[in-house]
């Protein structure tokens, strides 16, 4: 047992290392997600999965602005190309289902950022025009607040510091939810869960797993008070899965990650937009 708490402490410490890291050190490219074209593509060969059907033609099709905020998920730590992670491809997946004719992204999104930061940035004359004006809002948020407790309990971590702050999490979440609503009271939100990076190399190890559990049903009842907005769960594609998924800084997603994370973002908005057609 006494093992086993060492252990916990020591892979909470990497974590704590790596998310510092990822703060002070990790850039991105400052290249646009619409912009493509000034992405060399002698820099990073992309493998794309061939569409097995040709896209829809919907004569009657949309032109949308999303608008995604929150933390490193949302500016794309991890992928190469600094375009984005998983906002490129459920850009594409949205135009393959012809629903949309085109759609211009907006990332908010700002490494290191937690939920009571996010709150603060909500009152900028940045994020107001982008959000008055979206169609659709995103949000990624949570795996920092998940470090302040980690840094602020390094000498004598226990689980117990994460379960005593699930409420005021879950406060602040429904705080954002509130104040984004009344920036832009019809555009649908989508707020996408957190992951365990260590579930696949400390798979024995389950305190990380029953924290981000715990986070996210937290989420996911602070959303069901809402109309129009959606929580949409990632933790299971990296729980289910023997591929590697992470950038390798093992704590990001890379290519791959991404790709999965933007089809279950995909597979949640066309429900709900099928839902509020009806």
């Amino acid at each position: 047992m006494k093992n086993k708490k060492s252990m916990i402490v020591s892979i909470l410490i990497v974590f704590l290392a790596i998310a510092i890291s990822s703060a002070l050190v990790y850039t991105q490219p400052s290249t646009p997600v619409d912009n493509v074209n000034q992405v060399q593509k002698a820099q990073v060969r992309e493998v794309h999965q061939p569409l097995l059907d040709p896209p829809v033609l919907n004569l009657f099709a949309d032109d949308i602005k999303i608008v995604a905020m929150g933390d490193s998920l949302t500016k794309g730590v991890g992928d190469p190309t600094g375009r984005g992670g998983y906002l490129r491809f459920l850009k594409k997946d949205l135009l393959h289902s012809g629903n949309f004719n085109s759609i211009n992204i907006t990332n908010l999104g700002v490494t290191g950022l937690r939920s009571d930061e996010l709150i603060k940035r909500l009152d900028r004359e940045k994020y107001r025009e982008a959000l008055t004006s979206a169609d659709q809002i995103y949000i990624t948020i949570g795996g920092n607040d998940l470090v302040k407790i980690m840094y602020n309990n390094i000498m004598s971590l226990t689980i117990t510091p994460f379960m005593a702050e699930t409420e005021p999490y879950g406060k602040r979440i429904e705080t954002i939810l509130k104040e984004t609503r009344k920036i832009n009271k019809a555009a649908p939100i989508f707020l996408i869960g957190m992951y365990n990076p260590f579930s696949k190399f400390f798979k024995d190890i389950d305190e990380m797993n029953t924290i981000v559990k715990t986070w996210d049903s937290e989420s996911r009842s602070i959303v069901q008070q809402f109309d129009n907005i959606t929580f949409i769960p990632i933790r299971d594609i990296f729980l289910d899965t023997s591929d590697n998924l992470l950038y390798e800084d093992n704590f990001h997603p890379n290519v791959d990650g991404y790709k999965r994370i933007a089809t279950r973002v995909d597979t949640y908005v066309e429900q709900a937009l099928d839902t509020s057609d009806e």
